[in-house]
Parts: C-alpha cells; sequence; structure tokens
C-alpha cells in the first residue's frame, strides 16, 4: 500500500443485512490505500452484523453504533459525525467501490483540486432483487476513452428541478453530486451543516445531501470512469418504494414507520421523485444559511408528479395524487393540480422487462447477464467491472456490440431498431433546438 496525501472516508450505514455487507466491505478492504478509513455505522442490528465487521482483520476499518434504532437520515448523521477524512462518500450496505481505484481518484483530486467528484455509476441486481425479469444483471456505463469535465453547480441544479428529460438519470446514474457515490470534501459538508452543524435535514439523505452540497459550491468535476456499484437487493429500500411494495416487513414500510425528519410542510410525504427533489430543495433554503438561491416552477412540479402517478402501482399513486392535491392547497393551484391529474389518466400496467445483453451503442453502457459472467455478489460484479475496464479492448466491444445487435434484431426486426434510432435521433435534435 502506498501512502497518499488525501484521505478518504468510506461510509456503509447498515441495519440487520449482514449478507450483502460482506460483500461490500469486502470491495472496501481490498482497496490498495492505507490513507482511509471505512465506516461501518451499524443501526442496532439484531444479527450477525457485528462479527462480520470484525472477522475482517483490517485496521482501516471503524465500527460505530448507535446504541439505539435511528431513521436512516438520523443514522447518516451519526456515521458522518464519525469521518475524519478529506473527502467523504457513503456507499449501500449492498453497494461496491470498484477494485483498487482510491489511487486513481486521489491522483484526480490533487490535479483537478475539486469541491465534489462524481462519476458514472454502475449497476447491478442481486439474485434476490425484487423484480425478477430484472436479477443478476450489470449495468456497466463504458467509453473508449473516459473523460473529466467541471459541471456548474447553479445549472445543475436549475436543470435537475425544471425536470428536464434526464433528470432521474442524472439523479442516480450521472453527474448529480451526493455524497452517496461521491467524494465529497469536508469543507463543502461544512459548508452545507445548519448554524446546529447537522448536515442532513431530509428524511430522503441521499437527495437532500446532492442538492445541498450544489447549493453551497460554485462548481464541481465529473468523470465518465465507473468507481462504483450501486447494488440493488431485496433489502434495497429505494427499491421497495418506487415498486410499490407495502409488505408488513419490506424495506419501505420499516422505513416509513421509523421517527424520521419531518417532511417540508410546503411538501407532502409521498414516492414521486420530483417531490422529494422539491422538498430537499426547501429544507435546504430553511436550514443552509449560505446555500445559493434556486427557484423552482411549482406548476412545472405539479405536472412531472402527475405525471409520475399514472405510471405506479395504486397505493404509490394513490399517495403522489394525494400530495399532488396538497401542493396545489399550498400555493393556491388547486384548480391546475386537478387538472393535471384529470389530463394523465391511470394507466399502469406491470411492466415485463427483456434484457438485451452486450453493448448498448445509443446509452453506451454494457449489460451483462451475471450468471453467465460468474457474478454471485456485488464483489464479484466490481472485480468484473475492473476487469472490463482494464482490459479496454476492442475485441471486448466490438464482441459486446455484435451481440447487442444480434440479438435487437432478432427480437425487434431491423424495422424496429431503425425506428428506435431514428426516435432517439429527433429525440436529440429537439432537445438541441
Amino acid at each position: 500500500m502506498k501512502n497518499k496525501n488525501v484521505k478518504f472516508s468510506i461510509i456503509i450505514p447498515t441495519r440487520e443485512r449482514c449478507d450483502t455487507l460482506r460483500w461490500s466491505l469486502k470491495t472496501c478492504t481490498e482497496q490498495n490505500y492505507d490513507n482511509l478509513e471505512i465506516i461501518v455505522s451499524d443501526n442496532l442490528s439484531r444479527d450477525a452484523t457485528r462479527e462480520v465487521v470484525e472477522s475482517n482483520r483490517d485496521e482501516r476499518i471503524r465500527y460505530v453504533n448507535p446504541g439505539e434504532r435511528l431513521s436512516m437520515a438520523h443514522n447518516y448523521e451519526f456515521a458522518l459525525s464519525h469521518a475524519t477524512g478529506d473527502f467523504v462518500t457513503i456507499i449501500g450496505d449492498d453497494d461496491a467501490m470498484t477494485t483498487n481505484v482510491l489511487d486513481e481518484i486521489a491522483a484526480l483530486i490533487e490535479d483537478l483540486q475539486p469541491n465534489i467528484l462524481t462519476w458514472d455509476k454502475a449497476n447491478y441486481t442481486w439474485s434476490n432483487y425484487y423484480d425478477e425479469t430484472v436479477r443478476d444483471v450489470l449495468c456497466l456505463p463504458y467509453k473508449r476513452e473516459n473523460k473529466t469535465k467541471k459541471i456548474d453547480s447553479a445549472a445543475l441544479l436549475n436543470s435537475i428541478c425544471s425536470f428536464e428529460s434526464d433528470f432521474t438519470k442524472v439523479i442516480f446514474m450521472k453527474e448529480f453530486p451526493a455524497i452517496y457515490h461521491s467524494f465529497v470534501s469536508r469543507e463543502t459538508i461544512a459548508r452545507a451543516r445548519s448554524e446546529n452543524g447537522t448536515f442532513f435535514h431530509s428524511r430522503i439523505p441521499d437527495v437532500y445531501s446532492g442538492i445541498a452540497a450544489a447549493s453551497v459550491v460554485p462548481d464541481f468535476w465529473h468523470t465518465t470512469k465507473s468507481y462504483s456499484v450501486r447494488g440493488a437487493s431485496s433489502h434495497s429500500i429505494g427499491a421497495a418504494q418506487f415498486s410499490g411494495d407495502d409488505k408488513t416487513e419490506s424495506p419501505a414500510t420499516q422505513f416509513l414507520q421509523e421517527e424520521n425528519i419531518p417532511f417540508h410542510p410546503k411538501m407532502q410525504f409521498c414516492y414521486s421523485l420530483a417531490v422529494m427533489i422539491i422538498e430537499s430543495l426547501l429544507q435546504v433554503s430553511d436550514n443552509v444559511s449560505n446555500a445559493r438561491k434556486t427557484d423552482f416552477d411549482v406548476k412545472f412540479l405539479i405536472d412531472t408528479a402527475a405525471n409520475e402517478a399514472m405510471q405506479k402501482p395504486q397505493n404509490i399513486h394513490d399517495g403522489i395524487v394525494d400530495a399532488v392535491k396538497h401542493i396545489g392547497k399550498v400555493y393556491n393551484l388547486q384548480k391546475y393540480a386537478a387538472e393535471a391529474l384529470a389530463k394523465n389518466v391511470y394507466n399502469f400496467t406491470p411492466e415485463t422487462i427483456s434484457i438485451l445483453y452486450g453493448y448498448h451503442p445509443l446509452v453506451k453502457s454494457y449489460y451483462f447477464n451475471g450468471k453467465e459472467a460468474g457474478i454471485d455478489n456485488v464483489y464479484d460484479a466490481a472485480r468484473f467491472c475492473e476487469k472490463v475496464l482494464k482490459d479496454n479492448s476492442v475485441s471486448v466491444f466490438l464482441k459486446q456490440n455484435y451481440r447487442f445487435a444480434s440479438n435487437a434484431v432478432a427480437r425487434k426486426g431491423i424495422t424496429g431498431i431503425a425506428g428506435k434510432i431514428r426516435s432517439r435521433m429527433f429525440k436529440k435534435s429537439a432537445l438541441a433546438g
């Protein structure tokens, strides 16, 4: 291991998920970098979490436990209070850091001197994921040449809060400067704290952290290299929330039952990403004194949330509808809200997803069948990502491109593929115009 000037803190908040945690933690302990602390914040687990952590004989690991059950946001806050690194990230207990990336990240930080460094995220669905049609899938963003670019924070926030067409992709896969799957400097975290020293002021801590961080820095840097893997398993709160899983023991149900940070009174809690974004924005405005002001159009919010509702399971749909009505009442736009809901007729039907494996040229990502690739967990996924990114060969690229093209033609036909390309090209030219 080499000593480096940049000290990193990788935080893994966890609660009773030792089965996935062991693999997530392994991706961190195998980082060949010694100026690192790995903080596992155990939210009073009743399983073998502590034993899993202590079985790793690594002096860089710090196990912390609040001694009482906390909400997700409060556990994030508790964990963050123990971080001493120059740059801090949080990953989930079913997520991963890709193999041996900290030397490379440290070099980027020393060169660019960023407030925040974000990257394109790989995504892996575990074999126990709730949706059987997308289990064991690894999606790896890939470009022949990795590029870095400086992002204007105000422009990004305006884009997200205007709900531009790719705002979901930006938040979950691309440039969003959340402390979740990005390295955020301690100076930025300090700037985004309230007067009482608290950083998180929303029950949606990942979304909130990105809005807060972008509100206190003029810019940050993004790279197209994938340095982490977002895992989705049976434990994933986000997946359970947006899927409409309302079983008694589901992560989403437990999340709602926790004593949590009150939702901003101008909003109403629901599983709408648009509402969560604006709720975070309002919380930042109320709690972070030096935050840059970002405006939003309430009518855009109502339209976007109403459109989200029509494509969700019944219980999620009903919650979003109630939230839209609440927002309309708060902003004296009851008639507009009613019209937006009437315009977006409920037509949800469960989608059957069929994955086309190979390299998707339109989205610049590889899709791998995890079982075929020998991937059984997020650690395997991280190692596989390293292998593909290191190989970086034309032969692998062409082989995967051919696989996608042949499967696509077999399934959709030449006419269907051509129509999809034309549709995408038209959409891009319309956005550019």
